[in-house]
């Protein structure tokens, strides 16, 4: 499997069951109906030209991937390559962005392989702050708490009622992390096959700074792992970087979002 593809997928999949339309069937445009405002096209970057900024919704947030350079799991992760970032040229669509737009912030997509000596050295760190534990959301006041806590710590308005559509979802898991009974943080798992992509990692911001981000990770890494994962999933912030380089999650590609002006 295209290690590179499947983080891609993993959080294209998830854009789409938060809600979208199609907004242009031959470029393959697709627009979120509400939060998170992603508008994107479900093409590779090779088919995005500049014509088609013409299709962009100037309040909607477009993200761009450069086309990366296949990875199959097993030749990358067995390579010297798997602590690099791919680097690939940019689509002209990407390059008119950069003209005509601006690029808000720019994510890093990382990904962990789970093997069992990366599993015995987090579940031994786990140990080390007790009162903390991860939760199941099931109830509506979870959830409320889950959305109150996760908009504070991005600084978004976060949609309860995209939330509460997932909270059945059998490919989705919400959980509430707490520290002595206290909800404190957030975070959202989408198993697509054996990868398992965690979102919306957040923690509140009177709490941050106090190691509870680095034991949130790995309890979700334990947890994709009880879940018959293979391989965790995600797209790090300048911010989150940092802690996910040091729990040994490799770096694939960026990502660059852009807002039409």
């Amino acid at each position: 499997m295209d290690i590179n593809q499947a983080n891609i997928d993993n959080l294209t999949r998830l854009w789409k069951k938060y809600g979208v339309q199609i907004i242009d069937k031959n470029t393959q445009l697709i627009k979120n109906t509400s939060w998170p405002y992603r508008c994107w096209f479900d093409l590779p970057a090779s088919g995005q030209n500049y014509l088609q900024l013409k299709h962009l919704d100037t309040t909607a947030i477009v993200p761009m991937w450069s086309e990366p350079e296949n990875a199959d799991i097993e030749e990358k992760e067995n390579s010297n390559l798997s602590s690099q970032l791919f680097l690939t040229k940019q689509s002209s669509l990407e390059v008119e962005l950069v003209k005509k737009g601006q690029c808000l912030f720019s994510q890093t997509a990382m990904y962990l392989a789970i093997l069992p000596a990366v599993l015995f050295t987090i579940k031994d760190k786990i140990k080390l702050r007790k009162g903390f534990t991860v939760k199941l959301v099931t109830k509506t006041q979870e959830l409320m708490a889950w959305v109150d806590i996760a908009s504070k710590a991005f600084g978004y308005v976060i949609d309860q009622s995209v939330i509460e559509s997932l909270m059945n979802d059998s490919e989705i898991r919400l959980l509430l992390a707490y520290d002595n009974d206290e909800a404190i943080a957030t975070a959202l798992m989408y198993k697509t096959g054996s990868i398992i992509g965690v979102h919306q990692v957040g923690v509140k911001p009177d709490v941050q700074g106090k190691g509870f981000s680095r034991l949130l990770m790995s309890e979700l890494i334990v947890n994709c792992a009880e879940w018959q994962g293979t391989h965790v999933v995600l797209q790090a912030s300048d911010a989150g970087k940092p802690l996910y380089d040091k729990l040994g999650f490799q770096a694939q590609f960026l990502i660059n979002n852009y807002q039409r002006v």
